[in-house]
C-alpha cells in the first residue's frame, strides 16, 4: 500500500515533466517553423491544466491516508510529502506548461468536500477495527509500565453492573490478553 502511494504520485509527476519536455520541443519547432503571428501563438499554447484529474488524485491520498492511517500510521508523513509534491509539480506545470485554465465556480470543490465525509467515515471503521483486535503479542515495555493498572481495570470493569460492562465489548476473561 505505501509503495503504491509512492509510485502513483511519482509517476502522476513524471506525466508533468514528460509534457514539459513535449511542449518545449513544440515550441522550437513551431518559432522556426511559423509563418502567421496564429501559427506562432499556437506553438506558444500549453496543454489543458485539467482541474477534475488534480482533484482525483488528491482525494485517492485522502482517502487511501484516511481509511489505512489507524493500522499504518507512515501514510499520514506519506500523504503529506505527497501533497507538497502535488504543489510544487502543478505550480511548475500550472505556470509553464498548461494554458490557463478556464475560471471554475465552487461545484468542484463543494463536490470534493462532500465526498471527503465518506473519507472521514472509512477512517472511523477500519480505525474501530484495527484498535479492536486484542489478541496481539504484547510488548514488554508497554506491559510493564501498563499491564497491571489494565489488568486491574479490566477486572474492575467487569464486575460492574449488567448494562456498564458490556458496554464497550470488555474482554470477558483478562486471561486471554497476552502477557510477556
Amino acid at each position: 500500500l505505501v509503495l503504491s502511494m509512492i509510485v502513483n504520485s511519482v509517476s502522476q509527476r513524471a506525466q508533468t515533466l514528460v509534457r514539459h519536455w513535449h511542449f518545449q520541443r513544440k515550441r522550437t519547432a513551431g518559432r522556426q517553423s511559423a509563418v502567421t503571428q496564429r501559427q506562432l501563438n499556437t506553438a506558444y499554447d500549453g496543454a489543458e491544466f485539467v482541474m477534475s484529474t488534480r482533484y482525483g488524485e488528491i482525494l485517492n491520498v485522502i482517502f487511501v491516508t484516511l481509511t489505512f492511517s489507524a493500522g499504518l500510521p507512515v501514510l499520514v508523513p506519506l500523504a503529506a510529502v505527497s501533497f507538497m509534491v502535488h504543489y510544487l509539480v502543478d505550480m511548475f506545470e500550472f505556470t509553464r506548461v498548461s494554458k490557463l485554465p478556464p475560471r471554475f465556480n465552487s461545484q468542484l470543490a463543494q463536490g470534493a468536500c462532500d465526498v471527503l465525509t465518506y473519507a472521514a467515515i472509512g477512517h472511523l471503521l477500519f480505525a474501530t477495527w484495527a484498535h479492536s483486535f486484542y489478541r496481539m503479542d504484547a510488548d514488554p515495555f508497554v506491559y510493564a509500565l501498563l499491564g497491571t493498572y489494565l489488568e486491574t481495570f479490566c477486572k474492575v470493569w467487569a464486575s460492574a453492573p449488567a448494562p456498564v460492562s458490556t458496554l464497550f465489548g470488555a474482554v470477558p476473561d483478562t486471561g486471554e490478553v497476552p502477557k510477556p
